[in-house]
């Protein structure tokens, strides 16, 4: 089986798209802006897995168990799959029934843009070979800034963390995430171990 151009960004979208019913609550407060909406506390984390921070106009964290669908990268397909589907495309999904938080490699980016290795990677400017997708309380963000580190990218994990300044895309709302993530390659043909 080969897997199709952009199918790791299509899971994202599909991961995004049932991000439904989330509850939010509203705390007391004494200032005269609306209170933040918090949107839920952190599980316990596990050794592998996906943990998000949301700080500003929501709060809370989310929470996300490593498995299939948290992460994916064409690095870890066979040489035909990897060919068929071309190169470079990694990407992290943070969902969870709270919110979602996906990092995703630009469709079509050179493998010297996302190589398979550690590296740096800012986010929020037309050029940047990856971007965001969030959807947090129910309300869709998109990436004013950050930075994005990958400390591990091998045959058997994905290692790293994130910090964003997302913005609301229906009002001036903005949010300040930060994460880390210990994902397993779990299911495909080059996973190791």
């Amino acid at each position: 089986m080969t897997a199709p151009r952009g199918v790791w960004l299509l899971i994202a979208v599909t991961v995004l798209a049932g991000c439904t019913g989330l509850r939010a609550s509203t705390s007391p407060s004494r200032s005269t802006e609306p209170p933040p909406t918090s949107i839920g506390s952190l599980n316990a984390a596990p050794d592998r897995g996906c943990t998000v921070k949301v700080d500003g106009a929501v709060s809370g964290s989310i929470h996300a168990p490593d498995g299939p669908a948290t992460a994916g990268s064409d690095y870890w397909l066979s040489p035909a799959e990897r060919a068929a589907a071309g190169g470079g495309q990694l990407t992290i999904n943070c969902t969870d029934s709270l919110g979602s938080i996906s990092l995703a490699s630009i469709e079509g980016v050179q493998d010297s843009r996302v190589p398979f290795a550690p590296a740096h990677y800012t986010v929020g400017a037309p050029t940047d070979p990856v971007m965001v997708v969030a959807v947090i309380a129910n309300q869709p963000y998109a990436a004013r800034s950050g930075s994005f580190l990958i400390d591990r990218f091998d045959s058997q994990n994905l290692d790293g963390s994130f910090d964003l300044e997302l913005v609301a895309s229906h009002n001036a709302a903005s949010v300040h995430a930060h994460g880390t993530f210990a994902l397993s390659c779990q299911g495909l043909t080059r996973c190791q171990g």
